[in-house]
């Protein structure tokens, strides 16, 4: 149950991102595939999207005046632009990991069991899997050079190509992660400024070159705490436009079972309350990963590379040991 001081309920299926596999020392010279021939494009033109995501992440261990924070934020960059046809939306985002995002399909105040999500992403994932020559495509385009900037920092993010899952599937992906001494000190210092995205563009794909900036988001600074019962009681740092709160709560567990974990989208009213015992999915007898991200995401005014965004998320994630 969660409960911005009042009573709330039920769950909604939310897709989460599978990570594609990449080889991180290959260039972008040798990572850009060949040419692809789009058979019958003039009749079947192909759909594009693709999202530039950036995350700055900072962990913390304990609760209440023991909390601990870790040696600044770690931030990390992934960006994938893909063009398809023949192919249905829903297995295009599960096969190239460009999920909605929560806010996006989930009401406020409900929380999802993950476990459950996962099953119903691999399910799309697996469909259209037969060869169709000249009929299905899918291409990871190659943007050629990518680069994000926070303020006066600019982060170059390598290329690296995506494994040939399928017969018509190929192209890369844009991964970056900067450790914290290397990045930025405190969220605190980093709210309202601009980050922006910068790549080269790809004409034989129809993209043009992209540069798009938004406004980095509030920090949760997150506080929480776990009774004995199974309740967590959380408090946060409301933000000026009110934008929701995305948390996820994974519980770690021994003997190398699967750790278990429920996603949740939460009003923006500076506090709420979960009782684990009344949320399926979620195994809360050991240690709890308890993480809150606020999310801000743009999309370029011209729309020419189809559903094409930019985002920027803070998160906060505090470790609370078991009871």
């Amino acid at each position: 149950m969660i409960a911005p001081r009042s009573l709330l309920g039920g769950c909604l299926v939310l897709p989460l991102v599978l990570p594609a596999c990449a080889d991180p020392e290959v260039g972008a010279s040798e990572a850009e595939p060949d040419p692809v021939a789009v058979e019958g494009a003039d009749e079947a033109p192909a759909e594009r999207m693709g999202r530039v995501h950036v995350r700055l992440d900072r962990a913390r261990t304990g609760t209440g005046p023991a909390r601990r924070d870790e040696d600044g934020a770690e931030v990390q960059v992934t960006a994938r632009f893909v063009a398809y046809r023949g192919l249905d939306e829903g297995f295009v985002r599960a096969r190239a990991s460009l999920p909605l995002l929560p806010t996006d399909l989930v009401e406020r105040d409900r929380c999802v069991p993950e476990d459950r999500v996962l099953a119903d992403l691999a399910a799309e994932a697996e469909l259209d899997t037969e060869p169709d020559p000249g009929g299905r495509e899918l291409v990871l385009v190659d943007a050629g050079r990518v680069t994000v900037s926070l303020g006066e920092v600019v982060v170059p993010v390598p290329v690296a190509l995506v494994p040939d899952l399928l017969p018509y599937m190929s192209g890369v992906e844009y991964a970056q992660q900067v450790e914290p001494a290397d990045a930025v000190t405190d969220l605190s210092e980093v709210a309202g400024l601009t980050v922006r995205a910068r790549a080269e563009g790809n004409p034989a794909f129809g993209m043009p070159a992209l540069d798009v900036d938004v406004r980095v988001p509030q920090a949760p600074d997150l506080a929480v705490e776990r009774s004995p019962e199974g309740t967590l009681s959380l408090a946060w740092v409301p933000a000026d436009d009110a934008s929701p709160l995305v948390l996820r709560v994974e519980a770690s567990v021994g003997d190398g079972a699967e750790a278990s974990a429920i996603v949740c989208v939460l009003s923006d009213d500076g506090d709420a309350w979960i009782d684990l015992t009344d949320v399926s999915g979620l195994d809360d007898e050991g240690d709890l990963q308890v993480s809150a991200s606020r999310l801000h995401a743009v999309t370029p005014a011209d729309g020419t590379f189809g559903e094409l965004q930019l985002v920027v998320e803070v998160r906060d994630t505090t470790i609370l040991p078991a009871p």
